[in-house]
């Protein structure tokens, strides 16, 4: 009983040590883990006494994890990154395999099945170090956070298959296909499953647990729906992350989503800085001094092949090349499902333990590599020629002469319907957006002014005269973006009336926080209620307005009734010149 105590303690003790010293010396906690864990492991003072204990708890880091990460996602983003989750990511996994599984073939073990699993081990790099990384530097909304995500989910998928492969061949199951297909079946029937409770069930328990005004009944749903989703997953095959990334995701579409991620985030912390430090647990440090040279070749060649691998690939999807770079270095390490895979390949007799520590050790190494292979691709991409620095010197030629205009931050569906309503009235009007499709389809297809460019950098509201503009309306789906490209906005050009769209009250007082007017969505409100602002802004009359909405629902919804915008926006400005320093009003 006092062991288990005694390993709490330490574990605490070192985690509040190691968090306090890398947030005042400014680098990334989890290198501090990683290292801490190799000196208190077995191998070196062995103070911890129940190992497989501490690597039950710290599996669940790693389950908070993507559960928070799919709490900042949504459905239609997952949707949007489908190509690079499917298609770079999957090409990804099954091109790095086949290489590394050649060349461990012919150059060290000539085992194919040694080369296959090591090569499927090694093509998958750190979810659990990258992700924090990522959320550590506020990246994960950014181009290369997105990408560098999807590889990651694609890699998890993966693990499923690599499993599956492992127990085949243990087993000498001559036909893999059977099992494969039962094991598929069986997971698309639990998502099924997993989607329709999400979508129908949720916002209903959360709604009635919410009004008992009971904080330990609201965390304990959100354990149970955690944990419960996780299990399903887990129960038919599929990985225990992924069950927590859909949990989060489904939540994600409540309008909980930010009291929940506020009520796991300490837990997941700690238990995130528990599951590092059970990996450097799990190394032999005199395995690394003994064949270092073999550790360090492994480890720098594995980032170099990685590296080479996955910047390419990006590059041939036509990701840009300061991104692809950034994207190909961040995910150049190996990852945590090396020590899952290997350990099962053992308990199997499928591989070598010597083997097995060697990989261990250096996959290892690239993990506590990883937050300097992200600083390094940080550096290198400011280095190389980008597409907003061109796009800005364009924006800047062909907004000079504006005044008075709107600019509209995000060009996807409501971006694109705001700028036909407002252009029936011959407004000014200039847009941008990170996506080149969407930038394209503006330009060529509609006419439209619309710039490459990152919401989160102040050089692109300069170059489209940010300072003369009457208003700027931000369409983003996601709301850390734009809640960061609010307050870039409101430091900048604090006179400025911002309008922003939002899918919760919980959102919309954030914003309002920052000094911006929010708007819910109701069916097509978004585009709208935003249209009618900016026009109402332009001193239209109320008639103007209505009739200007009135023949855009018909031309485009078809009369649609569904919308609330035409005949709210009315109630809903008023409501606005209600609140206090609000933007217009002023």
């Amino acid at each position: 009983m006092l062991a288990g105590y005694q390993d709490i303690l330490i574990f605490l003790a070192l985690t509040i040590i190691v968090d306090f010293t890398a947030r005042r010396l400014r680098f990334s906690p989890v290198l501090g883990y990683l290292l801490i864990g190799v000196f208190i492991g077995p191998y070196v003072l062995n103070l911890i006494a129940g190992v497989k204990a501490s690597h039950q708890w710290a599996e669940a880091g790693i389950i908070f994890l993507l559960f928070g990460i799919g709490l900042e996602l949504s459905w239609d983003r997952l949707i949007e990154l489908r190509k690079f989750v499917f298609g770079l990511g999957m090409l990804q996994v099954i091109l790095t395999s086949t290489l590394i599984g050649t060349l461990v073939y012919y150059i060290w073990l000539h085992n194919s099945t040694l080369a296959i699993l090591i090569g499927g081990g090694l093509a998958l790099s750190s979810t659990a170090v990258i992700l924090q990384v990522i959320t550590d530097r506020n990246e994960l909304s950014t181009r290369t956070g997105q990408i560098t995500f999807s590889i990651l989910l694609a890699q998890d998928i993966s693990v499923v298959f690599l499993l599956i492969w492992v127990n085949t061949v243990a087993t000498e199951t001559v036909n893999i296909w059977p099992t494969l297909g039962q094991t598929l079946l069986k997971a698309l029937a639990v998502l099924i499953g997993i989607a329709l409770v999400g979508r129908f069930l949720l916002r209903p328990i959360y709604r009635a647990v919410a009004s008992t005004r009971n904080q330990e009944l609201f965390v304990a749903t959100t354990f149970f729906i955690l944990l419960g989703i996780s299990f399903a997953t887990g129960y038919v095959g599929l990985s225990l992350e992924l069950g927590a990334f859909l949990a989060g995701l489904l939540l994600a579409e409540t309008e909980y989503s930010y009291q929940i991620e506020a009520d796991i985030k300490p837990l997941k912390s700690i238990l995130l800085g528990l599951f590092f430090m059970t990996i450097g647990m799990s190394i032999d440090p005199q395995i690394i001094m003994k064949f270092a040279d073999v550790v360090l070749l492994g480890a720098l060649g594995l980032i170099i092949l990685k590296f080479l691998l996955i910047s390419s690939l990006c590059y041939l999807f036509k990701v840009p090349i300061k991104t692809s770079v950034k994207t190909g270095l961040i995910a150049a390490g190996g990852g945590e499902f090396v020590f899952v895979l290997f350990a099962q390949a053992t308990d199997l007799n499928l591989i070598p333990s010597l083997i097995v520590q060697v990989v261990n050790a250096s996959v290892f190494v690239t993990m506590a590599l990883t937050p300097y292979l992200a600083t390094l691709g940080k550096f290198i991409g400011s280095l190389l020629p980008s597409p907003i620095g061109v796009a800005l010197k364009r924006a800047e030629e062909e907004s000079k002469d504006l005044q008075r205009h709107l600019i509209i931050v995000g060009f996807d569906n409501v971006g694109h319907y705001i700028y036909r309503i407002l252009m029936d009235r011959l407004i000014p009007i200039v847009a941008f957006d990170n996506n080149m499709r969407n930038v394209t389809l503006g330009r060529e297809e509609q006419g439209a002014q619309v710039f490459f460019g990152d919401s989160r950098r102040a050089e692109i509201y300069h170059a489209l005269g940010a300072d003369r503009a009457k208003a700027i309306i931000i369409t983003l789906s996601d709301f850390n973006a734009t809640l960061r490209s609010v307050k870039l906005i409101r430091r900048n050009y604090p006179d400025v009336p911002v309008f922003a769209r939002v899918m919760n009250k919980a959102q919309a007082l954030a914003l309002q926080e920052a000094k911006a007017i929010a708007i819910m969505p109701e069916a097509y409100a978004p585009s709208l209620q935003l249209a009618a602002k900016a026009l109402h802004l332009y001193n239209f009359s109320n008639d103007q307005i209505d009739q200007t909405i009135s023949r855009f629902r018909q031309e485009y919804f078809k009369q649609d009734d569904s919308s609330e915008a035409a005949t709210n926006w009315q109630d809903q400005l008023k409501a606005d010149s209600a609140v206090k320093k609000n933007p217009v009003t002023e």
